[in-house]
């Protein structure tokens, strides 16, 4: 079975909401336009791959109006799931909260099942708590398991940031930081090795939100040597030898993180390899160059701030022409281009197969083309060691040639 695992999409913020509305529930609130884009934009992400399983929602509305949004691009058909409910903690809200009934549900979402049928109340009564929610959660996921593990089933759960987040982590699909909306997570029981959690990669940076908050514009404290729930190690921050840092595919959403990976391990020099805003596809969308433009001039002003040399390569999805504007402090590098820093040499590219050149070290990214990172590390045998951005960030301290694994952001 393949289990899918979303967040509903940005809620409206307008105040009126949260005082009831005439075609809601007093307490529920809709979703915004951002939300109903990102909505889509998941359906189409999920179409392409030929989903058409069940959609197993959380009966409150901004969840059931993404599910609607999804299950219009996919053909699917939503099952509101009592289990899948976001956490009400607060007694005053909960008894003055009236809830949609399985009927109201049908009218207003035409993708409901004719068969789905939902207690009521489907809440509870008295306050929840986070934990108790997360092992509500465990239990719906773990039994849904148990029975369809077998199967070439497939479902989608669509819910909250906090009976999501307790799914991605039971599952171990989230790595940390923040649970982005409509970020989509998979599990597959069959072939574990194609779990993943927080795919972002069909949302534009300037569409990726927490609720309020936008990725684009979020600061992480200056502090922190855990962005986005990834840990630096304290020897990357902390040695004094010279660092060369890789990294690439670079989604827009994921720069903060960058910024502080800048600010923490102070490199010495800095390869890009290529698809510098990777959600802008400007080799083939012309709408996605003004965006692009706008998301690599962000990027190259917080890898300037680490005052040292910058080597790019032009990946598929670059504006190459127009890099020396764009970027004009970094170095464009050819693919297939061996560079020697501090005694050892890198041969670079933006995809493994244009690198023919004998070197030390091979960097590159655009996919995995090993079965693990591990696997790929060898794809040159002994003679050079291969480092796919795919898979990690990397530090390499020269001269001794120490390399550090960072996760990359998603």
């Amino acid at each position: 079975m393949k289990l899918y695992v979303t967040r509903h999409g940005q809620v409206a913020d307008d105040a009126d909401y949260f005082d009831g509305d005439a075609a809601l529930p007093v307490g529920e609130v809709p979703l915004s336009k951002l939300g109903r884009e990102q909505a889509t934009l998941l359906g189409k992400f999920l179409a392409k791959r030929n989903f058409r399983g069940k959609i197993l929602a959380s009966p409150l509305i901004r969840t059931m109006e993404t599910a609607e949004l999804i299950a219009a691009e996919t053909g699917a058909t939503i099952y509101p799931t009592e289990w899948a409910r976001e956490y009400f903690g607060d007694q005053a809200f909960i008894d003055s909260y009236h809830g949609s009934t399985i009927d109201d549900l049908k009218k207003l979402f035409p993708h409901v099942a004719e068969d789905a049928t939902l207690a009521y109340p489907w809440w509870s009564l008295k306050a929840d708590t986070h934990e108790s929610a997360k092992e509500r959660v465990i239990e719906g996921v773990d039994k849904l398991i148990a029975e369809y593990k077998d199967t070439d089933e497939e479902f989608l759960f669509v819910a909250h940031g906090a009976s999501a987040g307790a799914a991605n982590i039971h599952l171990n699909l989230k790595r940390g930081g923040f649970l982005w909306n409509c970020c989509i997570g998979m599990y597959d029981s069959k072939h574990p090795e194609n779990n993943y959690g927080k795919n972002i990669s069909f949302l534009p940076g300037q569409m990726v939100t927490a609720n309020a908050r936008r990725a684009l514009t979020f600061e992480i404290p200056e502090d922190s040597t855990a962005p986005l729930g990834i840990q630096i190690p304290e020897e990357v921050m902390q040695t004094k030898k010279f660092k060369l840092l890789h990294i690439g595919d670079t989604h827009s959403a994921t720069y903060m993180f960058y910024k502080q990976l800048i600010r923490l391990v102070k490199p010495d020099v800095i390869i890009h390899t290529g698809d510098t805003a990777d959600e802008d596809k400007v080799s083939r969308d012309m709408e996605a160059r003004d965006p692009y433009r706008m998301k690599v001039k962000m990027l190259a002003d917080i890898l300037k701030a680490a005052n040292c040399p910058i080597y790019w390569i032009p990946g598929n999805n670059d504006l190459t022409e127009e890099m020396p504007t764009l970027a004009p402090d970094w170095k464009i590098v050819q693919p297939d281009t061996v560079l020697e820093i501090e005694g050892a040499t890198f041969c670079v590219a933006h995809s493994f197969d244009q690198l023919t050149k004998k070197a030390d070290y091979y960097l590159y990214g655009h996919g995995c083309v090993g079965k693990s990172r591990e696997h790929e590390l060898t794809l040159k045998g002994e003679d050079g060691i291969c480092l796919n951005n795919m898979w990690s960030i990397h530090v390499m301290t020269l001269p001794d040639r120490e390399i550090f694994h960072i996760e990359t952001p998603d």
